[in-house]
């Protein structure tokens, strides 16, 4: 039996020590990475990224470091094609065949990143639930996801950078560790502008769901996000000083944009949201009273931000891609216990286990 260690901060109780041993979490990196990539393939033969248009064809000039022809804000988010200019340039051309270089650097960059954010939400949903099996469902549907394999892998995008982030992060608080959110935050706008947004309210979110619940909040923990947000502003204006260029306009505040933001939401229902939120939804509303607040109450917030940033901005189009990056996680928890629960003797939790 595995005792679960006293709560944390947050009034959770979890886990001391993972039940899969470390040679298994190799294994399960490999066949979350060669998932990944075979879901993005379609980047490497079938979907030409070059002549794309919009995010893909930017984050394609970036790993040839063209900025000059990558629009704002796409060449401000530097982290996943300043790694795949890496690999870009690591890898020789005839290694790879006839696949172009670009774009198998930015698939094998994100193949690995997401691979690493599978492997945090398998250990999220473990500590949550006490159970491995739902940790690694959970992983699976999330990977298995519509917007993963037909945007995130599929459309050369950078999410996978984002999701890791706010995996790490609510995987960070679970423990406690709020010395990690300055460092994940600084991280944060590196990868994306709204990284940084979502994971600050994540923070607070959490913070106040604790003032409220429990009377008060660790002092410690509100100095560490204030730095976390101090150091993530910095991140976000030093990388936009270096690397130059014209601003985006729907970055800057606009009394007229946020006066129709409330009418432009109507347009967030669309039929991609539908296939990317559809069966998350679905799977994982069932259950979502079993995760604990703490978690729930931040991600829930998350997704408003995500729909009000969408609105606010007149991307409609994309806001799909936020709530799956933002609420897709824990829906996945979620929908991994509902399917857990329909051979609920086959698995014991910690506590029905035998000494």
């Amino acid at each position: 039996m595995i005792a679960p260690t006293p709560p944390t901060m947050a009034g959770v109780p979890v886990l001391s020590r993972t039940q899969i041993a470390p040679g298994g979490y190799a294994v399960l990196f490999a066949v979350f990475a060669v998932a990944s990539f075979s879901f993005g393939y379609q980047t490497l033969n079938r979907f030409d990224v070059r002549h794309a248009g919009g995010d893909p064809q930017a984050y394609y000039n970036m790993v040839q470091s063209d900025y000059a022809h990558a629009e704002p804000p796409f060449r401000f988010r530097v982290l996943v094609p300043g790694l795949a200019s890496f690999v870009y340039r690591a890898v020789p051309s005839r290694a790879i065949g006839g696949w172009d270089p670009a774009c198998f650097a930015l698939l094998f960059v994100n193949s690995v990143l997401m691979a690493l954010a599978c492997l945090v939400l398998l250990r999220l949903g473990e500590l949550l639930t006490g159970s491995p099996t739902v940790g690694l469902i959970a992983a699976f549907l999330y990977l298995t996801g519509w917007n993963v394999v037909n945007l995130t892998l599929g459309g050369a995008l950078i999410d996978a950078a984002e999701i890791l982030i706010l995996l790490a992060l609510a995987l960070a608080l679970l423990w406690s560790r709020w010395w990690c959110v300055p460092l994940l935050m600084t991280a944060a706008p590196v990868a994306k502008e709204t990284t940084l947004l979502f994971g600050l309210t994540f923070c607070f979110a959490l913070l106040a769901y604790v003032r409220l619940t429990q009377g008060k909040a660790p002092r410690r923990a509100f100095a560490w996000t204030c730095l976390g947000m101090a150091m993530g502003v910095v991140a976000l204006y030093t990388v936009r000083h270096l690397i130059g260029g014209p601003s985006y306009e729907e970055h800057t505040f606009s009394w007229g944009r946020l006066l129709a933001a409330v009418p432009q939401m109507r347009f967030c229902l669309h039929h991609e949201l539908v296939l990317a939120m559809g069966l998350p939804i679905a799977l994982g509303v069932f259950r979502l009273a079993r995760l604990p607040g703490t978690l729930l109450a931040p991600s829930l917030l998350m997704a408003l931000l995500a729909l009000g940033l969408a609105a606010y901005a007149n991307t409609a189009s994309t806001v799909d891609r936020y709530l799956y990056n933002t609420i897709g996680p824990l829906l996945s928890i979620s929908g991994a216990i509902l399917i857990r629960d329909l051979w609920p003797a086959s698995d014991p939790g910690p506590a029905q286990r035998a000494d």
